[in-house]
């Protein structure tokens, strides 16, 4: 990540700190789920958190799929909020992924169609996803 990138994304962590003002939880991990944020302007948007390491989440706000920084003042908002709630648990879930598999468009320096792991138990499925997405998760082709 460039020095403007890093800049971009610092810029995002602060205005998250100051104009995050609900974060509600969605789905049924703790972590690995959906959030409602809603800012000061009183937007709501949905996140998706993926991990606590990598930027493979993602937020339905006009900024995350326009600056290619693969994050955004709600998704930080949502991390500062789980960093926050979990305390003592937050490194163990940094060690951990998603429970269920997804498809989704990762909106970072590239836009790429990925696959999150883990992978599903049908050896059928697990097969077909192989063929289409590389180790790392990202569409061939």
């Amino acid at each position: 990540m460039s020095m403007q990138e890093q800049e971009q994304l610092q810029r995002r962590r602060q205005r998250a700190l100051v104009e995050i003002t609900r974060v509600t939880h969605r789905g049924g991990h703790p972590v690995f789920s959906s959030f409602d944020v809603t800012s000061i302007s009183g937007q709501r948007y949905r996140v998706e958190i993926r991990s606590l390491r990598e930027l493979h989440n993602s937020c339905t706000c006009p900024d995350y799929r326009t600056n290619l920084l693969g994050t955004c003042k709600h998704i930080e908002g949502v991390l500062l909020f789980l960093k926050k709630s979990l305390r003592k648990r937050w490194t163990e879930f940094t060690q951990q992924g998603p429970t269920v598999t997804q498809i989704y468009l990762q909106y970072a320096q590239e836009i790429n169609v990925r696959v999150s792991r883990p992978l599903p138990r049908s050896q059928k499925v697990r097969a077909l996803l192989d063929r289409y997405f590389d180790p790392e998760g990202v569409l061939q082709g």
